[in-house]
């Protein structure tokens, strides 16, 4: 496990981004909550990829992507991104899947319902 740390001076801005761990020869793997303009996860698989993963893919929860979001990460060095459809996207394109999440929501409701009713 890795862990990246930014530092940010401005909103959206980021100053650095340190990196705690290798990836040196590894394919890494993002894992994230939201992406908003991407400029934090374009910054991160950048410099993963300097510090020499084979590659690079992102798990994201909520896709808001607001402005240039879509084609600053059309244009990374990301080779996948997924995202659940917690917020539906309004535009797609060849490196974002949509995963779900209703089965999953299902599930744990069912779940939580048989454990409180014992149903």
């Amino acid at each position: 496990m890795v862990v990246c740390h930014k530092i940010r001076n401005a909103p959206n801005k980021i100053v650095s981004i340190d990196v705690t761990g290798t990836v040196k020869n590894i394919h890494a793997i993002i894992v994230d909550d939201i992406i908003d303009t991407g400029n934090t996860l374009y910054t991160v698989a950048q410099e993963l990829k300097k510090q020499g993963a084979y590659s690079v893919r992102a798990l994201c929860t909520h896709p808001v992507f607001s402005g240039y979001a879509y084609n600053h990460l059309a244009s990374s060095v990301l080779e996948e991104i997924i995202v659940t459809n917690t917020i539906p996207l309004e535009q797609k394109n060849n490196k974002t899947k949509v995963v779900n999440i209703a089965p999953c929501i299902f599930e744990f409701i069912k779940k939580a319902a048989v454990d409180k009713y014992r149903l």
